[in-house]
């Protein structure tokens, strides 16, 4: 996503990916995201290029 500079929610201000699989949203570090934290689902294009799968 192109990033939302005004947003509310710090990891949405600048670009970022979120990662799914099998309907579960993943953190940077391939772990479920609890709904109570979905700040952690968004993760900044930067590193997501970087990421070893």
């Amino acid at each position: 996503m192109p990033g939302k500079p005004y947003s509310g929610m710090p990891g949405q201000r600048g670009p970022y990916v979120i990662d799914k699989i099998n309907g579960k949203t993943l953190d940077k570090h391939g772990m479920v995201v609890d709904k109570t934290e979905v700040d952690k689902a968004y993760i900044p294009l930067k590193e997501f290029e970087n990421m070893e799968f």
